[in-house]
């Protein structure tokens, strides 16, 4: 009686939530940055779901900066880009012009996510292009929905930055 009682229990915790929407997250948001200037960017960065030494990005081209994954759309927002919510982990983005990081272009740091400051400030949302879109999985229709961000930088941001804004 004893293990059938705990069966019951079980099956019904089991149905009583999504188990597939948390093995296998629905809703993904990616975040890129498109070099539309003319020289190479190099990126150093620790956001969610994202640590490297360097990010390479030639002039034209474009690459992902984080992304990340969640069973329920209310936990996958922009501002996931500045707060990763894990101890101990300070959330930075830096460009460079060199890839031995010794010409800081612009740097954003956590300690600074709430105080937008000077041209194109990367932890807002406004300083990037937004799209989504929807995919299906295995016949069922829009069970995978897709946030990204495109964070854009030109030559004419590389100057206002060189020149301190």
């Amino acid at each position: 009686m004893k293990k059938l009682l705990i069966f019951i229990s079980m099956l019904v915790l089991l149905c009583s939530c999504d188990p597939e929407s948390l093995l296998n997250p629905p809703y993904i948001g990616i975040w890129y940055v498109q070099n539309n200037s003319t020289q190479n960017l190099y990126i150093r960065a620790s956001t969610i779901n994202f640590k490297s030494d360097s990010i390479s990005i030639d002039a034209g081209d474009s690459a992902i900066l984080a992304n990340g994954r969640a069973p329920y759309e209310d936990q996958l927002y922009f501002d996931l880009i500045a707060h990763t919510r894990l101890p101990n982990d300070n959330t930075y983005v830096e460009f460079y012009s060199d890839p031995e990081f010794k010409s800081l272009i612009k740097g954003w740091y956590e300690s600074e996510a709430d105080n937008p400051t000077g041209h194109k400030f990367l932890f807002s949302e406004s300083s990037w292009t937004a799209r989504s879109w929807q995919q299906d999985l295995n016949g069922r229709k829009n069970y995978y929905t897709y946030h990204t961000w495109t964070y854009t930088v030109t030559d004419d941001d590389l100057k206002a930055w060189e020149a301190g804004q």
